[in-house]
C-alpha cells in the first residue's frame, strides 16, 4: 500500500468515526454534521503537531491508556474552547478526544501503520 492510499484509508476510516459521533448526537447528514467534521480535520492536523510532540517527548505516554487521555483532552480542551471558542460540552471533547486517542493506540499497537 502507497503512503497515499494509507492516508486515504486512515482519513476515511477517521470520517466514519466522526460521523458516528455526530449521529450520536443527533447531527448525522445535517449541515452542521459537516461544519463539525471540518472543524475536527482541521483542529486535527493542527493538534498532531502538539500531540505527536508530547508523545514524542515520552514514549511512554502512551501505554498509560488513562494518562493520554487526560492529557489529549487537555490539549482538546485549550484548542477547541480556549484557542478557538467553540464552547464545546465536557461529553463532545470527550467523544472527540477517544477518536483522536484511539488512532494514536491504533498506531502504536500496530494495529494500523504510523
Amino acid at each position: 500500500m502507497t503512503a497515499s492510499q494509507l492516508f486515504d484509508t486512515q482519513a476515511k476510516r477517521l470520517i466514519d468515526d466522526l460521523k458516528s459521533v455526530c449521529a450520536n448526537y443527533g447531527l448525522g447528514n445535517d449541515g452542521n454534521e459537516f461544519k463539525i467534521i471540518t472543524q475536527i480535520f482541521l483542529y486535527k492536523f493542527l493538534n498532531d503537531k502538539f500531540a505527536d510532540e508530547a508523545i514524542s517527548q515520552n514514549s511512554q505516554l502512551l501505554k498509560n491508556e488513562e494518562f493520554a487521555e487526560r492529557e489529549l483532552l487537555r490539549l482538546a480542551i485549550t484548542q477547541f474552547n480556549k484557542t478557538h471558542g467553540f464552547g464545546f460540552d465536557a461529553a463532545s471533547l470527550k467523544d472527540i478526544n477517544k477518536t483522536i486517542l484511539k488512532e494514536y493506540l491504533d498506531e502504536a499497537s500496530g494495529k494500523v501503520p504510523a
